[in-house]
């Protein structure tokens, strides 16, 4: 299918190949997936930025969603991809694959920093951690394009308490 996106879907893109750590906050159906698949796309294929990519996600999603956009969308036709879920033996194999993006379920902390001291970029695609880092930028963005429309950013709450 061919890829036209909306104005807010390519200002997402810009926004996280412009950004080390970036979060997109969108309804579903909206198209997170395909906005961070182009963004990693680019930074692949366009700009030699990274190399290959890492998406933790949970398990449904990481099974059938990012997979179907990756084999949707005319622009990922290139963008070859590994689905590491299920048995030990199924992920093992699943890893061995030439793959640009290595789409998995949950990881661990110290597996995500290893990937990422490997070059892959890590895409956490269902965790908190990195939300509250797009909220003010489309906050400025939205305010912009809706003149006249007060926009407000809700406060960032961390999900969990250290005691």
């Amino acid at each position: 299918m061919r890829y036209s996106p909306h104005e807010y879907q390519r200002y997402a893109a810009e926004y996280i190949k412009a950004h080390p750590a970036a979060a997109v906050f969108l309804a579903c159906g909206l198209g997170k997936t395909s906005i961070t698949l182009t963004a990693v796309n680019d930074l692949m294929f366009d700009s030699f930025e990274i190399h290959r990519a890492l998406v933790v996600a949970p398990i449904r999603v990481a099974s059938f969603s990012w997979p179907a956009e990756i084999e949707k969308w005319d622009h990922l036709e290139g963008l070859k991809y590994s689905v590491a879920v299920g048995t030990a033996a199924e992920r093992l194999a699943a890893l061995k694959k030439q793959a640009d993006v290595l789409i998995t379920g949950d990881i661990g902390h110290h597996e995500g920093i290893d990937a990422a001291a490997q070059g892959m970029a890590v895409i956490d695609a269902g965790h908190y951690g990195l939300e509250h880092i797009f909220v003010e930028d489309m906050r400025q963005y939205l305010t912009k394009k809706l003149a006249g429309v007060e926009v407000i950013a809700a406060p960032v709450r961390h999900p969990y308490m250290n005691i």
